[in-house]
């Protein structure tokens, strides 16, 4: 069936292309976007599309839901019979168009249900959301951010990262430029395009000209889904390269952002959030009828990354990286260990942060040494200072053999 026909239906309505079809519009949406209309005639189908699969694929692997499974793979059989017979000219031209062109994370959920199923159409079809310019810039290290639209690019690259971590047992899908386009344009992004508290410099969802910060200050800045997208980047890349910067990163944006951008801190039940965090002198945050756009959805969703990253674990399970301090219980049955960190941090200004260790065993423990220390930063095992050679943004290395109720 060519990409512009419709099936119809009992009613006289438009039917889908394709069984695994899945929405609540027509398909016509989709058949626009291939004839390149822009927004607002269309709003971002494949963003929508997005969410739903995300959505039913974290349903199976969270439930085991089959049910879920099989309903996502018919949408993915359906978006490999929309896309994988356009011309490459075409999907680029179709992924510039602004908002209209917006597929957030279409291909990571593509890259993992590959991996899940072993379905190499599901690759095929991840690759077709490859957008080109950016991407061919991403891997040459080429900074052409300025004026892109942040909310719809930032995804793109985590989409690049998951083909490459979930392709490589495919020989064709081995090559490195994913992986160098991702790592590149991460740090075309930190520290040359963010404000102090780890928001997005720029104008409204757009990228400000590399390291213009204060020229990009204004009331409509910082928006929270790029935030919410590079946090995810971050924590990626983090797991190919242990490189300090990447949780420096998430601990900006955990404490400048995310705490910030909620009406009611506290509050278990009010959802509320900001759409734009501005940091223009004398502006006013707005709450006010968030919870139908993007922001609405990845807002809430944020306070998990609270507790997603503060501790991480080698391949191995021989070394522990303490990434962020932030009262927690760590629970290791593989190691047959609880960690449990004690601190006031970040409202307590000595920073003071305890772990006490139950149970026994060899471990590596490496304690992240935040950027911003400036007076020092010391270590100390049950009581006796240890002698750590620390430097703001690194990490520290303790190696022993743990007794249950060594503290740290």
């Amino acid at each position: 069936m060519c990409s512009s026909d419709l099936v119809t239906t009992s009613t006289g309505a438009p039917g889908p292309s394709h069984a695994g079809y899945l929405a609540a519009y027509p398909e016509t949406q989709f058949i626009l976007l291939e004839q390149y209309a822009t927004y607002p005639t269309i709003w971002a189908p494949w963003y929508t599309c997005h969410m739903i699969m995300r959505g039913l694929l974290d349903a199976y692997r969270l439930t085991g839901s089959r049910q879920a499974l099989d309903i996502v793979m018919g949408m993915a059989d359906w978006a490999h019979s929309r896309l994988a017979h356009l011309p490459r000219t075409q999907l680029d031209n179709m992924w510039k168009i602004y908002i209209a062109g917006e597929y957030n994370a279409m291909p990571v959920v593509l890259a993992e249900l590959h991996a899940i199923t072993g379905n190499e159409d599901c690759l095929v079809t991840a690759e077709c959301f490859v957008n080109t310019y950016l991407f061919v810039a991403g891997f040459e290290n080429e900074d052409i951010l300025d004026g892109e639209h942040a909310n719809q690019h930032i995804p793109q690259y985590q989409g690049y990262l998951r083909i490459y971590d979930y392709a490589q047992q495919v020989d064709y899908y081995t090559r490195p430029d994913y992986y160098a386009a991702a790592s590149n344009f991460w740090d075309m992004v930190v520290p040359h395009r963010i404000y102090v508290d780890g928001g997005m410099a720029g104008s409204g969802e757009i990228f400000g000209a590399r390291d213009d910060i204060a020229g990009s200050i204004e009331a409509a800045n910082a928006e929270g889904c790029p935030l919410y997208n590079m946090l995810k980047l971050s924590r990626s890349l983090f797991f190919h390269d242990p490189d300090p910067k990447y949780m420096q990163y998430f601990e900006r944006g955990l404490y400048g952002q995310i705490i910030s951008r909620r009406q009611n801190a506290t509050s278990a039940t009010d959802p509320l959030v900001t759409y734009f965090l501005p940091v223009d002198p004398g502006a006013v945050r707005e709450y006010r009828g968030n919870l139908g756009d993007c922001d609405g959805g990845t807002g809430p969703e944020d306070n998990t990354k609270f507790q997603e990253s503060i501790y991480f674990r080698s391949v191995d399970d021989s070394t522990l990286y303490v990434n962020l301090y932030m009262a927690s219980t760590l629970t290791w049955p593989e190691r047959g260990l609880t960690i449990e960190q004690t601190t006031s941090y970040p409202l307590d200004p000595s920073g003071t942060s305890t772990l006490t260790i139950r149970g026994n065993g060899q471990l590596t423990v490496k304690l992240r040494v935040p950027y911003w220390v400036q007076e020092g930063f010391t270590v100390k095992v049950n009581g006796v200072p240890q002698t750590l050679g620390a430097k703001a943004g690194s990490y520290v290395t303790l190696r022993r053999n743990w007794r249950s109720g060594d503290t740290i």
